[in-house]
């Protein structure tokens, strides 16, 4: 007798829009993510904005109905959670400004006013980190001051915008993946300065 996957009701429920079915869905395969990612030889430092990128992945994927019972969902997810996986190393791989960790973590990119003002930033830094925000979608941008600038706890933020925890925390990951992607996008493709042969007097 073939039995229904257990996990199609929460499925169900994520991809018509409930949000309560949302914060369940984060609960119950967030810690299956971490060690999906951690067995990926993702840094530990690292693993957990691997897994929020999978989770926002699966859940923007579900409400578009992309999930279509072929398989079992968390065979489905294995699969989300491989790419994010691949995506991570081949980022870590190709970028030639920072140490691999820095391709999915904000910790080194200076979004708090403490940061902003030390004198050991550059102002190109500074600039980048300004255009980049002005160019991110209003509530990607605010959810992601307000937690990383700000240090506001997700709670106050789900409160203050009237949203469930669990979408705030998602949406944050989706600002800090979009903000990394053109941070670097920017860094990379901007011209470096050049030392002028000779300019130095003895």
């Amino acid at each position: 007798m073939v039995t229904e996957d257990p996990d199609l009701g929460l499925a169900r429920a994520v991809s018509s829009g409930d949000d309560s079915a949302v914060e369940i869905f984060i609960r119950r395969f967030k810690p299956r993510f971490l060690t999906f990612a951690r067995k990926g030889k993702v840094p530990w430092q690292d693993c957990e904005e691997v897994a929020h990128a999978a989770l926002a992945t699966a859940i923007h994927e579900l409400r578009r109905n992309l999930f279509l019972g072929e398989a079992k969902l968390a065979s489905w997810l294995y699969r989300i959670v491989e790419g994010k996986i691949v995506d991570y190393h081949r980022t870590a791989a190709r970028n030639p400004l920072a140490p691999a960790h820095r391709a999915m973590t904000t910790d080194l990119i200076p979004l708090h006013p403490d940061q902003m003002s030390a004198p050991s930033i550059d102002p190109e830094t500074i600039l980048t980190v300004r255009e980049v925000l002005d160019s991110m979608p209003t509530v990607h941008r605010q959810i992601l001051e307000w937690r990383l600038a700000e240090d506001r706890p997700s709670k106050q933020i789900a409160s203050e915008l009237k949203r469930a925890t669990g979408t705030i925390d998602r949406k944050l990951s989706e600002a800090k993946k979009m903000f990394l992607e053109l941070y670097w996008e920017r860094r990379i493709s901007r011209p470096q300065p050049t030392k002028e042969k000779g300019g130095e007097h003895e």
